[in-house]
């Protein structure tokens, strides 16, 4: 029987946040790809909708509330800023890796590799601000996907039947 988390399948709910949450955390940090973000975090609005999107694809669910919209940006949101904390230490040592190499041209690496924390802004404290900042625009990201693009179907309108003809007394 599968476990249930504010009526969503807690099985699917951590799949499709840990997806979205893995795109979201690569694409906000990988160089190049991150200038997306400055346009107001797209890419962790676009993670916490592509959670509720691979969400709804998994469980075959017409509708998501807009609670549960939340929960599965807020998700994506948390991984994603995990992710990116990982992929910021990686990216930008690497990039501060290369640049004193290029600099120096001295071909001592050791020392640059040793400071590569150190250089690429790589923080436990940037890590829990951006768990913070993520959820919350993920969970915005979560209800404008549940709110705007995947509304509840509606029943159909009953079919038009004109008034009666004729003199009405």
């Amino acid at each position: 029987m599968d476990q249930q988390f504010m009526g969503l399948n807690t099985r699917s709910l951590l799949i499709s946040g840990a997806i979205a949450g893995v795109a979201m955390g690569l694409l906000s940090n990988i160089p190049l790809l991150l200038c997306v973000n400055c346009l107001l975090y797209a890419w962790v609005w676009g993670g916490g909708i592509a959670a509720v999107f691979l969400y709804r694809r998994s469980e075959k669910q017409a509708v998501v509330t807009n609670t549960q919209g939340l929960v599965l940006g807020a998700a994506a949101g948390i991984v994603g800023a995990i992710i990116g904390g990982i992929a910021a230490a990686i990216f930008g040592g690497l990039s501060a890796a290369f640049s004193d190499l290029v600099v120096n041209a001295t071909g001592n690496i050791g020392s640059t590799v040793g400071g590569l924390l150190l250089s690429s802004g790589f923080s436990i404290l940037g890590i829990i601000r951006d768990i913070f900042i993520y959820g919350i625009i993920g969970a915005i990201g979560g209800l404008i996907a549940t709110a705007l693009i995947w509304k509840a179907p509606t029943a159909p309108l009953p079919p038009y039947t004109p008034p009666p003809s004729g003199p009405t007394a």
